[in-house]
């Protein structure tokens, strides 16, 4: 809604101009529902303004004389509306009859005073209904100035997923009352030099006052008694994307937005009047976010190493393809070239036909030997991606883990752990490459017991409902079925 909306909105409801209007919006920084509350407030205390000294106040402490200075348009709860004074002549100036004997502009002690009401107001309401979370960065810079750290003023669920999608840590901050541990925390964590660009290359920072509802039930969550209180949260996908040997639990909140508690400090004051020393806990984020920037980093370079292997392997089967067709036209080349000897004329010299039969033979033998140097060529490749896949270390067995057992044709058996989010083409690579031989060249994955066949590579393993453990069988398929 725009500004002129709002004004438009404000004049139907309370039925003033649009001038007062637009003063009580400006001093509720434009927010309907406050500017009401200010219109309709009654027997507030308001601080006298005068023009010099000795003279009257301009304003009187209630809203009546606040009434009055704005030229009888605003309506005190209980009272009867007055008439509303004429325009006088400019821009911004109202009548006379609005104004003070002293005959005193009343516009900058208006702002001055609605200003004043509006702090008032907006104290009052954090100090009833907590600090809400986009907020927290403006009552930072009121209390404790420059340097002000950078909060993002949105929901948790929305702070936990912003982080997730940029790739950060979220240090979430449960406030509870502005007392000497917040100060202390506020000081000497929050406004320290390390802290701040910390926060503009590995963390996002959201607040939250535990007097909410949200804040509240993720403190609840997170197991938080004490306050004020500091949590370091890696954002997960999902409830099964981390290690399992993480000591903490997963916390959802809201439903879908997962995250795990990594460290915790709680400030609240002692009996001695000792809190945590703000130097461990700096020390504390320090080497959080360092772990946390090395593993981002084993990620993205294994995420490349991964990529170069793929483009390896297209790369791999494109000349394969090409080898394979070209074999085949030299197969084909060569049965009509026996066709055409088996069409020649009786009379034809013995020696003409045996020199064609000689060059035919020639050929298939040459197309054989490129055949099987194509064998060799990828059983080697087949052994050296073996020896690959072996020396990867398995994930350790859990809940988010399947261990696959593979009977193969002859009656040898394999067996494997993946992770849980796997996708069924690398336990088809695995079965190819790690099988004694290369055959059947052509095989598929398959379960007895529901009867099925395993054929949707881009499936996890998860999803194919193969965790914690399944039995499959490698049964020779036709030559489109998923093979090695």
């Amino acid at each position: 809604m725009s500004e002129e909306e709002k004004v438009h909105q404000l004049v139907e409801v309370v039925g003033i101009d649009e001038e007062a209007a637009r003063n009580l919006l400006e001093a509720s920084q434009w927010n309907v529902e406050e500017a009401l509350h200010l219109f309709f407030a009654e027997g507030q205390q308001v601080p006298s303004f005068s023009s010099r000294e000795g003279e009257e106040p301009l304003l009187q402490d209630s809203f009546t004389g606040f009434t009055a200075h704005l030229g009888g348009v605003i309506p005190v709860a209980g009272a009867q509306r007055t008439q509303r004074a004429p325009r006088a002549a400019g821009a911004n100036g109202y009548a006379a009859a609005a104004r003070t004997p002293s005959e005193v502009p009343a516009q900058p002690q208006d702002k001055s005073f609605l200003g004043t009401m509006s702090k008032v107001w907006t104290t009052a309401h954090q100090a009833l209904l907590g600090v809400a979370s986009e907020d927290f960065e403006q009552w930072f810079q009121d209390r404790y100035g420059p340097p002000t750290p950078v909060f993002v003023k949105v929901t948790f669920g929305d702070a936990v997923q912003e982080a997730l999608g940029q790739r950060r840590l979220l240090m979430a901050w449960f406030h509870q009352e502005d007392n000497a541990a917040s100060q202390k925390f506020c000081r000497e964590v929050l406004q320290t030099r390390w802290v701040l660009d910390r926060l503009e290359e590995d963390l996002l920072l959201w607040a939250g006052d535990v007097s909410r509802f949200e804040p509240s039930q993720v403190a609840r969550l997170l197991g938080l008694q004490r306050f004020p209180a500091l949590v370091l949260l890696q954002p997960v996908a999902n409830d099964v994307n981390y290690h399992a040997n993480v000591d903490f639990h997963c916390v959802e909140w809201p439903l879908g937005t997962f995250c795990v508690p990594l460290h915790s400090c709680q400030f609240s004051m002692g009996a001695d009047g000792s809190t945590v020393d703000p130097e461990m806990v700096i020390a504390m984020v320090e080497t959080t976010a360092q772990d946390f920037r090395e593993e981002v980093q084993h990620v993205q370079e294994e995420m490349q190493r991964r990529d170069v292997q793929l483009a390896e392997d297209r790369r791999l089967r494109e000349q394969q393809d090409r080898e394979y067709e070209e074999a085949l036209l030299a197969d084909q080349l060569a049965a009509l070239r026996r066709a055409e000897d088996s069409s020649l004329p009786n009379d034809a010299g013995p020696s003409q036909v045996d020199e064609k039969s000689q060059k035919a033979e020639e050929k298939e033998k040459a197309a054989k030997e490129a055949e099987e140097a194509q064998e060799r060529a990828e059983e080697a490749q087949r052994q050296k991606r073996k020896d690959e896949i072996l020396a990867q270390p398995e994930p350790p067995a859990s809940s988010a883990t399947a261990r696959i057992r593979l009977q193969l044709p002859s009656g040898e058996r394999l067996q494997r752990t993946f992770a849980a989010t796997v996708c069924l083409s690398e336990v088809y690579e695995w079965a190819h490459c790690c099988r004694p031989v290369a055959a059947p060249k052509h095989f598929e994955l398959c379960i007895n017991f529901p009867a099925r066949s395993l054929k949707d590579s881009s499936k996890t393993l998860k999803e194919l409902d193969l965790v914690p453990s399944a039995a499959l069988i490698l049964k020779e398929s036709e030559p489109d079925g998923e093979s090695g």
